[in-house]
């Protein structure tokens, strides 16, 4: 079986068993309309994923659920037991097909049919539940250019067409007028668009709610036209059809002309139509660009052996240096140049732009927002900020929950915001940007902040703290990553109990990085995640402390400096003189415990950590280093200063440094740049 399928299966089946989990819920309590979007959101993306990977047997099933619970949302339908039966059993037959996408089996054909056709009677029983009266039929044009990845994205436009057709009745047109040659045609890419001339008693807004799910996709326009229903014109009807098939669309000026023609009576609108449906010319694409997919195991396999190559190469240089053979040497140099250039095009093949992920949040946040009544705005900057696949789905849960913390705890009520002179909407805003060895992703908003004081006596009331207990500002912040500590006054569907932060804090250490929050009371509040760039490859500065190597990632180190060793004291940190500045300066020996005798010459790395420079004594530079990173065993589990260990190209093995951890440890236990 493809290997996207199977991750898209394996997806699946996890969204199928919350799915489930929720209908359950929701059958005893039918007015929580929290399960009622939690169940339609589900069975949105279920469609469109699997639309995506192929399933057009699972994706038309669940968009026809999709439909029915869409009608129970909107409060044009009742969710009856009748209904809950047929969800369930759906549910049960989608576990079956998902695993015979082809239906090879005669009773999950048969049973395909007898759910479709027992749908179908609920979504006629719900049409028959509204009026059938022609008063308050409107008629809305509706014009939609798909972006040309929104297949990529999960959103299939057929099915935006057969949305908006169920609202009532329509006439469709295609626009094909940008489809190129078939030699130059991406399979991938999508080249049309439509219009929709929609007749029905549904509202603006609700027309419009359609496309809720492809506004990142799609660029889309809904405008009602008229007050009745213009399809029943015979005029109107008519200057519809003399329009070329595939031609460009009308346009809003061109429509409102037919609108007029075709209400004003005894007169046709075919006059003008001819002007208005002129095809444009077809544009050639300038931005064509080929590219294949490829399973992200064989990635995962390419970089493995780039690790091997670079590992290897290594033990090629060394050889290289201890003998003395005619022609090795260039041969070790020119196998190095080839494998850096290698594995930073293999590194980059891996790189996934925070972009990516930017959809999600803007959902959420509008979701979410309109669910407690708030307005809110989402904005992100620098999503172009590549990471690391791995680390962006370790990232994006814990962003998630941050964000629902802003929603629910952060951003006031319109209201409450008027009242204290703030615009009554709010703002959540998404920075990431690149800084040394690490990438930043800072969320703020400007909400009501967080009362430090209130964080401190809610910890003494939960016997966190000593009431006597002297506090920095920021390790009051950090007693909200503590299990279970809240400080919401009211516990919500969205968040309060207390769960989460702590296991953000947690997913986010798991992959080397650190969070940390800053607050203004009215304000706002800024939380901070700092990440590794990468976790497979580093390019590291080799250095040696007694007999031990350790590896410093290059892009945090600054400069280096000789010192006499009998000018560093024996202590962890003093601060000397470089270049005319004091430098606060530790010693890696004493900070590792090495006895063994000490060179007469001490090197000194200058490195960067936040807006500090540091240095960090170590007995000698060896040069610079690939480092092939490895997971730490259980005997380092809690030596959170090292992110990883290489293999050395003699086979000795040497640890990778963290240099943001070290430093703040460091710091942290001397107290030495309190007084900088």
């Amino acid at each position: 079986m493809d290997h996207l399928q199977g991750i898209f299966i394996a997806e699946a089946e996890e969204l199928i068993a919350s799915l489930e989990e929720t209908l359950l819920q929701f059958d005893k309590d039918r007015t929580n309309k929290t399960f009622i979007e939690t169940i339609f959101r589900s069975m949105h993306t279920l469609k469109g994923s699997a639309s995506m990977f192929g399933f057009e047997s699972l994706s038309a099933l669940t968009h026809e659920l999709e439909t029915v619970y869409d009608l129970i949302r909107t409060g044009r339908f009742t969710a009856t037991n009748e209904v809950l039966e047929v969800t369930l059993e759906a549910i049960d037959h989608v576990k079956k097909i998902i695993r015979d996408q082809a239906m090879q089996d005669p009773a999950n054909r048969a049973r395909h049919e007898t759910l479709r056709t027992a749908i179908a009677g609920l979504t006629s029983v719900a049409r028959g539940q509204q009026s059938n009266t022609p008063a308050g039929v409107a008629t809305f044009y509706v014009h939609c250019r798909p972006h040309a990845n929104v297949q990529l994205k999960g959103t299939n436009p057929l099915y935006l067409i057969e949305d908006l057709v169920s609202l009532g009745s329509a006439r469709v047109l295609p626009h094909l007028h940008e489809v190129p040659p078939l030699d130059a045609l991406d399979p991938t890419g999508c080249y049309t668009g439509f219009e929709v001339f929609l007749a029905s008693k549904n509202t603006l807004d609700e027309v419009q709610g359609v496309f809720i799910f492809a506004e990142d996709c799609c660029d889309v326009t809904v405008e009602k036209i008229a007050d009745s229903d213009l399809l029943l014109v015979p005029e109107f009807i008519q200057a519809l059809d003399i329009k070329p098939f595939g031609a460009a669309p009308f346009g809003l000026p061109a429509i409102r002309h037919l609108v007029t023609q075709a209400l004003r009576a005894g007169v046709t609108a075919t006059a003008g139509a001819p002007a208005a449906t002129a095809p444009a010319p077809a544009a050639t694409s300038k931005n064509h660009v080929t590219s294949i997919r490829v399973s992200s195991d064989k990635l995962d396999e390419l970089l493995n052996l780039v690790s091997e190559l670079v590992t290897s190469q290594a033990g090629l240089t060394l050889l290289a240096a201890r003998h003395d053979v005619p022609g090795l040497a260039n041969l070790a140099e020119n196998m190095e140049k080839i494998s850096r250039r290698l594995r930073e095009n293999a590194f980059s093949i891996c790189l996934i732009p925070i972009d990516t992920l930017v959809t999600r949040f803007q959902r959420l946040v509008r979701d979410l927002s309109k669910e407690l009544g708030k307005e809110i705005s989402f904005s992100a900057e620098g999503v172009e900020t590549e990471l690391d696949k791995s680390i962006i789905e370790s990232i994006t849960d814990p962003i998630l929950h941050m964000l629902r913390n802003c929603i629910d705890h952060g951003i006031e009520s319109p209201a409450e915001r008027e009242a204290k002179g703030k615009p009554r909407q709010g703002n959540i805003r998404m920075k990431a940007f690149h800084s040394g060895t690490s990438v930043y992703i800072q969320i703020a908003d400007d909400g009501k902040g967080i009362d430090a004081e209130k964080i401190r006596q809610k910890a003494i009331a939960k016997g966190l703290l000593l009431a006597d207990t002297v506090l920095s500002e920021k390790e009051t912040y950090d007693l909200i990553f503590k299990p279970g500590f809240s400080t919401a006054e009211q516990v919500t569907d969205v968040s309060g109990r207390g769960v989460g932060m702590d296991i953000v804090k947690r997913n986010i250490e798991a992959i080397h990085g650190e969070v940390s929050i800053a607050s203004r009371v009215h304000e706002g509040t800024t939380i901070t995640i700092r990440l590794p760039l990468t976790l497979s490859i580093v390019d590291g500065m080799r250095v040696r402390i007694a007999s031990s190597e350790y590896i410093l990632p290059l892009t945090a180190v600054d400069k280096c400096y000789e010192i006499e060793t009998h000018k560093l004291r024996q202590e962890h940190a003093q601060k000397i003189e470089f270049d005319g500045d004091l430098l606060p300066v530790f010693n890696l020996r004493q900070v590792f415990h090495e006895d063994e005798p000490r060179p007469d010459i001490t090197q000194v790395i200058k490195v960067q950590y936040d807006e500090f420079p540091v240095g960090l004594a170590v007995d000698a530079v060896v040069g610079e280093y690939q480092a092939v990173m490895k997971p730490l065993g259980s005997f380092y589990e809690n030596r959170e200063e090292f992110s990883g260990a290489t293999i050395l190209g003699d086979g000795t093995v040497a640890l990778v440094m963290d240099i943001h951890k070290l430093v703040r440890q460091l710091i942290d236990e001397n107290r030495l740049l309190h007084q900088h």
